[in-house]
């Protein structure tokens, strides 16, 4: 028996494409599923962090990005 590979995150993304779920949707659902850390990566490999440079501010209780 040959086990099939799926590539979860392709098969997400065709969800969107083929409009079983809202974009928005996925995304809310995606960001609360990881973890803080995960977000924080994903934000700075793809240059979405804030330009002040000062990303400790961010790590607190009741900081701009504290959720």
């Amino acid at each position: 028996m040959s086990e099939t590979y799926m590539d979860w995150r392709d098969y997400a993304i065709r969800l969107v494409d083929d409009k079983l779920i809202d974009a928005e949707t996925l995304l809310i659902d995606a960001l609360r599923y990881m973890e803080e850390y995960d977000v924080k990566e994903m934000l700075k490999d793809n240059d979405l962090m804030p330009e002040d440079g000062d990303f400790d501010d961010y790590n607190y209780v009741g900081s701009p990005m504290h959720y």
